[in-house]
């Protein structure tokens, strides 16, 4: 497997591929309306590939103001997952941080996500903040 880094997601078919696949996922889910996450198609991507299939995407914006890189999507298709893709995805967005001289990685899932919140208690992410929102009604 080797990861890919990718500029500009929409430059990148395979990439801008993936992510439309993650997207689907989340709305079959009920999660894409709710979330605040969405493809930025001008944020970076890293991209794993493996026989020249594209298996697995972290998307992600540096902030400037804030020193920190916002991880906005990451996503390992069904049948790759528990394969050590997103360890790898992870690995490789904690070496852009570190080149950039980036001291945060942050990013956010779907309060019913378990499943990535379980990843992200493995690879020792913290939890810092709790979104809450109201809905105005019409």
């Amino acid at each position: 497997m080797t990861i890919e880094r990718i500029e500009t997601l929409a430059k990148e078919p395979r990439a801008v591929y993936l992510a439309l696949e993650a997207l689907n996922g989340l709305r079959l889910r009920g999660w894409l309306e709710e979330c605040c996450c969405g493809a930025n198609w001008n944020s970076h991507a890293l991209l794993a590939v493996e026989d020249g299939e594209s298996i697995g995407l972290i998307i992600y914006q540096t902030v400037d103001w804030k020193n920190k890189l916002d991880l906005e999507i990451g996503y390992v298709r069904p049948d790759r997952r528990r394969a050590g893709v997103y360890r790898a995805l992870w690995d490789e967005l904690i070496g852009v941080a570190r080149e950039k001289g980036i001291p945060v990685i942050s990013g956010a899932t779907h309060v019913d996500n378990q499943e990535m919140q379980a990843v992200m208690s493995r690879l020792d992410r913290q939890l810092k903040w709790l979104t809450y929102e109201y809905r105005l009604t019409p």
